[in-house]
């Protein structure tokens, strides 16, 4: 509830109070997030809203130096992280498009563009549902930020919906993975 989020967002040193978008670069060529974000830093924090990001992988620290935009190396409490945000925009990792559905966390998902697409493919069923977008890294320009994400982060009752169908893609999901599991026990 709410007590859990103002919480989350004090272990941070947040404003408890505030919206709060969580960028999360991960390990896989997290440079397109990093930059694609923390570019628009400015922009973000005048919309109202604050941002933990939470750097990841290699690429050498940035941090803007903007008020309400807190940049991390990395978060060994990401139920933290997310349990204080409002919108999440994260690499497509199977564990992590798990958790974030789960959760009920409307979401940016950035698929790594390398590879055989399988993470285009863990999105594709909380994006089919209306929980997440699907950007790709190099649509990732202070034009986006400014077109989709800031008036995202801003809207209320889109960000509730995307919350319930996210939640109702985890919620199938996990029910799916108890059968998997119950079945290999009868096998």
């Amino acid at each position: 509830g709410p007590e859990r989020r103002a919480a989350a967002r004090a272990h941070f040193g947040l404003d408890p109070a505030r919206r709060t978008l969580l960028v999360t670069g991960g390990s896989l060529g997290a440079r397109a997030i990093n930059r694609g974000i923390s570019g628009s830093a400015a922009e973000i924090v005048a919309s109202g809203a604050q941002v933990l990001h939470v750097w990841g992988g290699l690429t050498e620290l940035e941090d803007p130096g903007v008020s309400g935009y807190t940049v991390i190396p990395y978060c060994d409490r990401m139920d933290l992280a997310f349990t204080a945000c409002d919108l999440a925009v994260s690499r497509a990792g199977s564990t992590t498009v798990s958790e974030l559905a789960g959760l009920g966390i409307p979401a940016v998902l950035v698929p790594y563009g390398h590879g055989n697409g399988e993470q285009r493919l863990n999105a594709a069923g909380v994006v089919r549902a209306g929980g997440a977008l699907l950007v790709r890294d190099e649509e990732l320009t202070p034009e986006w930020v400014g077109r989709v994400l800031i008036p995202l982060l801003g809207d209320d009752a889109r960000l509730a919906e995307m919350a319930d169908r996210a939640r109702s893609v985890g919620a199938l999901d996990g029910t799916e993975r108890l059968y998997a599991l119950v079945r290999e026990a009868l096998v």
